[in-house]
């Protein structure tokens, strides 16, 4: 009598996991948005596709900003109890993207993040009188922890360069070489982008803080000797100090 009720709790489970396996993609679409904080909830998902352990989507938006061809390696067993858990690539003209990712209330986690993007993606964020950026970001992320109900920052780990990178200003544009960097954060949860090296015409040095509160802190310095048209650029924004032109910068985005 046992192995009869063992065998038909054992059919049943195969039942439901086939059903599960062959069921379309579209079907995972609920439990995935139930997983997500509720400061994301605005996120926009387009077409699906695939199936519900690997779906495909077509676009995700978020506000004024979206992205295509976003695949998943999903676990759709950890959605039963309210995570989004599995891997995620990100084949969109403007960022490619391959992580680890893990999401549910009370925290976004990225793993093992690989990234490639074109530093123009961030002209709009640009504030007089820089009216542009180009050239290619790309780098690792060992970690990156969000906490969404706060918007603090719990672990930022990651590293990159900024190759061919070229700044607009006024009407003149800027080549600075390759610029490698580091992403940190500290105790108040702020992110920071730390140059480490750059043997370009500036030989710039310092950090970008961006606090949760999206305020910016820039401090950079550059070498004394530059071209003459660029140093009097410089000079209205900079100190001079220990042979070194001092910026600092601040604003909210």
């Amino acid at each position: 009598m046992k192995k009869i009720i063992l065998g038909i709790l054992l059919g049943i489970v195969v039942l439901l996991l086939m059903l599960v396996a062959m069921a379309p993609a579209s079907t995972i679409l609920p439990m995935l948005k139930s997983a997500l904080p509720q400061q994301v909830k605005a996120l926009q998902f387009g077409q699906v596709d695939g199936s519900i352990w690997s779906p495909s989507i077509n676009n995700v938006s978020y506000q004024n900003f979206s992205l295509k061809k976003v695949d998943i390696e999903l676990n759709p067993l950890s959605l039963f109890i309210g995570k989004l858990k599995g891997d995620i690539s990100i084949q969109d003209p403007k960022l490619h993207w391959q992580s680890q990712l893990s999401v549910d209330q009370k925290q976004v986690a990225v793993k093992a993040a690989s990234y490639q993007l074109q530093a123009s993606q961030f002209d709009p964020l640009m504030k007089f009188p820089v009216k542009g950026l180009a050239g290619e970001l790309s780098g690792s992320l060992k970690q990156f922890i969000l906490t969404p109900q706060n918007k603090t920052i719990q672990a930022l780990d990651g590293e990159g360069t900024w190759q061919n990178a070229v700044i607009y200003y006024l009407e003149q544009r800027l080549a600075l070489g390759d610029l490698n960097y580091q992403l940190t954060t500290n105790e108040q949860g702020d992110a920071i982008v730390q140059i480490m090296e750059n043997r370009g015409l500036l030989d710039l040095k310092g950090n970008l803080r961006l606090s949760q509160s999206k305020e910016y802190f820039l401090e950079l310095s550059t070498q004394q000797t530059l071209p003459a048209e660029l140093e009097q650029w410089i000079k209205r924004l900079a100190q001079l100090q220990n042979n070194r032109y001092h910026i600092k910068w601040n604003g909210r985005l």
